[in-house]
C-alpha cells in the first residue's frame, strides 16, 4: 500500500501541472485568435482610408489636368491675339494681297 499512496502523491501533482499547461493552450488559442481580429480590423481601416486618399489625389490630379487644359487654352488664344496684332503691323507686306495682275 505504501507505493499506491507515492504514486498518487506523484500523480496528483503530475495531474494539476497538465491541467493547468491544458488551459494555458486553450487560452493562447483564443489571444491569438483575438490579436488576429485585431491586426485585421486594423488592415482594414488603413485600406479604407488609403482608398479615399487615393481618390483625393485623383480629384487633385483631375483639377489640376483642368487648370493646365485652362491656362493654355488662354496662353494659346494669348499669342494667337497677340501674333494678330504683330503680324498685321509688318513693315514690308500689306493687310491685302493684290490678285490682279
Amino acid at each position: 500500500m505504501s507505493w499506491k499512496s507515492v504514486e498518487m502523491q506523484v500523480a496528483l501533482p503530475r495531474v494539476q501541472d497538465a491541467a493547468k499547461m491544458q488551459e494555458q493552450l486553450q487560452q493562447r488559442g483564443q489571444q491569438t485568435q483575438e490579436l488576429l481580429a485585431a491586426a485585421q480590423k486594423n488592415l482594414e481601416e488603413v485600406k479604407r482610408k488609403q482608398v479615399n486618399h487615393s481618390v483625393n489625389k485623383a480629384d487633385v490630379s483631375n483639377k489640376a489636368k483642368k487648370e493646365k487644359q485652362f491656362n493654355s487654352r488662354n496662353d494659346q488664344e494669348k499669342k494667337k491675339t497677340d501674333e494678330d496684332k504683330t503680324g498685321n503691323d509688318h513693315p514690308f507686306l500689306g493687310r491685302k494681297i493684290d490678285f490682279s495682275g
